[in-house]
């Protein structure tokens, strides 16, 4: 069976990677969820996709060059709608304390670190992980195979998946080598002949992010594992 993911949260109906988002989510029945996760510059790990706070905040900047006090004033809504306004920033230990209260399946994506930075980096999400989520319901996703590879060396016990464009035969084999069990793929390149050689290898697949209900029966048809979608209602669509 096909497991739904609400793509940072709802975001089809709030703005993206918002406690709105998740609220909604949850309340529109679904309990996967996945989220994005950067430091800021004083190396608080907060909710947000891009390096910068231009597209989903009210503030301009690079997220790792600006202090989190300065980004907890911003509004996260008011680029979606006025009704957002509200929305703030999440740390990634509030929807954490949340997660767990919630018993939500939460894929954290670790968006790309600096390599002189990635022990330090990842020590510090992967502390804030341990201390406030149900790290039974926990996985991490990384378009970035040098994040899994500094995992092992910190001997990480949690489920990762490898985010790629396109899927071939050294995807499958590198996903192995850095200790993931899924590869998640762009939806629009996914045929059987993907799904089958993933599954092959007695690893996962997800796509991502689907928001069209065709699709969504194509990528069913074919047994992928998972999708991710913006939309939490699109099989009712």
């Amino acid at each position: 069976m096909t497991q739904l993911i609400a793509h940072r949260g709802a975001s089809f109906f709030a703005p993206e990677n918002t406690m709105d988002a998740f609220y909604l989510a949850y309340h529109m029945g679904l309990k996967h969820m996945e989220c994005d996760v950067v430091l800021t510059k004083d190396s608080i790990p907060i909710i947000i996709h891009d390096n910068t706070l231009d597209r989903t905040t009210s503030g301009t900047g690079v997220v790792s060059e600006t202090y989190f006090r300065n980004i907890q004033s911003l509004s996260a809504g008011k680029w979606f709608a006025k009704s957002f306004e509200d929305s703030h920033v999440p740390t990634l230990q509030e929807l954490l304390k949340w997660q767990k209260t919630q018993h939500i399946t939460l894929n954290i994506e670790i968006k790309p670190i600096a390599l002189p930075l990635l022990k330090k980096n990842l020590s510090i999400i992967m502390n804030c992980i341990h201390k406030y989520g149900d790290i039974d319901k926990i996985r991490l996703l990384s378009f970035q195979p040098e994040i899994f590879q500094q995992l092992k060396i910190i001997e990480n016990q949690l489920p990762c998946a490898l985010g790629v464009t396109h899927c071939h035969q050294q995807t499958v084999t590198k996903a192995l080598q850095i200790g993931c069990i899924q590869i998640n793929m762009h939806h629009a390149f996914i045929s059987a002949n993907h799904v089958n050689m993933i599954h092959q290898a007695n690893l996962k697949i997800g796509a991502y992010t689907v928001n069209d209900y065709h699709e969504l029966l194509r990528l069913k048809s074919l047994h992928i594992d998972e999708v991710f979608t913006d939309n939490p209602h699109i099989q009712n669509s």
